[in-house]
C-alpha cells in the first residue's frame, strides 16, 4: 500500500467528496454487465454515472430513515429521503454474498451499531478480485439521527480490520486537515445569519498563515473524511 495521501480543500467536504467519487466510478475499467453495488444508496446519486460507464446497477438500503427532522441534530429533511425504489432492501449483515464485481459504500459505517461486522458483510458480498471504494467521516457532528452511531472512523480502523476479511486496503487518502476543519465548522456556525460564505472565503484567504501557526502534529490530528480504496483479494472468507 502506497502512504496515506493528506488532501487540503479548502473546508469542503461534501462537494470534494461527491466529485472524487464520480471520478473514482468513471476510472474503473468499463466491462460492460459487471455488478456495480452501492451500499447504504440512500438517494442513489451515483446510479446514473454507474450506468453510464455499462454497469449493472444495484443500489442497496435498509429503507427505514426518513429524515424526520423532529429527531436531534441534523437531518436530510422529512420528503427529501428516499426508503423504497432500491433493488435489494435489507439490513446491510444481511446483504447477498458474492455478487459484486464492484462497490461502493460511502458515509455508511458511522450509522450502523457494529461497523466490523458490516465491514465483513460489505467483503462477504464482493467477488475475488472486486475492487471498491470507502468513504466515512474523520469526525462528525450528529446527524441522520437516531441512526448515527459513531462520529466517524480513523484509516488506522481499516487498516487493522480489512485484511480480517479477505480485503486489501490499496489507497488511503485523507480529506483535510485541522485548517479545512476550522474552515468548515467556523463557516457552519454563521450560517445561520447568513456571513457562511463571507466567513469561509475570509479564511481560506487566511488559511496558509493558519498552517504556519499549527504545528505538523496539529494539522495532522484534523480531518473531514477518510477514502479508502480496497480489493478483494480472497474469495473464501465468509
Amino acid at each position: 500500500m502506497q502512504p496515506w495521501v493528506q488532501i487540503r480543500t479548502s473546508g469542503q467536504n461534501q462537494k470534494f467528496r461527491d466529485k472524487f467519487v464520480r471520478n473514482w466510478i468513471e476510472a474503473l475499467p468499463r466491462v460492460d454487465g459487471k455488478t456495480f453495488l452501492d451500499i447504504g444508496a440512500g438517494n442513489m446519486p451515483y446510479g446514473t454515472v454507474v450506468a453510464a460507464s455499462g454497469f449493472r446497477y444495484l443500489s442497496r438500503d435498509f429503507g427505514q430513515y426518513s429524515g424526520d427532522t423532529s429527531s436531534p441534530g441534523q437531518q436530510a429533511g422529512t420528503g427529501n429521503w428516499t426508503t423504497t425504489g432500491h433493488e435489494i432492501t435489507c439490513d446491510i449483515t444481511d446483504l447477498p454474498i458474492g455478487i459484486a464485481d464492484f462497490f461502493l459504500c460511502t458515509e455508511v459505517l458511522e450509522h450502523v451499531p457494529d461497523p466490523v461486522v458490516a465491514l465483513k458483510a460489505i467483503a462477504n458480498s464482493a467477488k475475488g478480485g472486486a475492487t471498491g471504494l470507502i468513504t466515512v467521516p474523520f469526525s462528525s457532528r450528529m446527524h441522520q439521527a437516531p441512526y448515527w452511531f459513531s462520529s466517524g472512523l480513523s484509516p488506522y480502523w481499516f487498516v487493522h480490520h480489512a485484511p480480517r476479511y479477505g480485503l486489501e486496503v490499496t489507497e488511503i487518502t485523507i480529506v483535510g486537515d485541522f485548517v479545512d476543519v476550522l474552515i468548515q465548522e467556523i463557516g457552519a456556525l454563521f450560517g445561520k445569519i447568513g456571513l457562511s460564505r463571507f466567513i469561509r472565503s475570509a479564511l481560506i484567504i487566511a488559511s496558509p498563515l493558519l498552517r504556519v501557526i499549527c504545528t505538523k502534529s496539529l494539522l495532522e490530528s484534523g480531518a473531514l473524511g477518510v477514502y479508502v480504496s480496497l480489493k478483494k483479494i480472497d474469495a473464501s472468507v465468509n
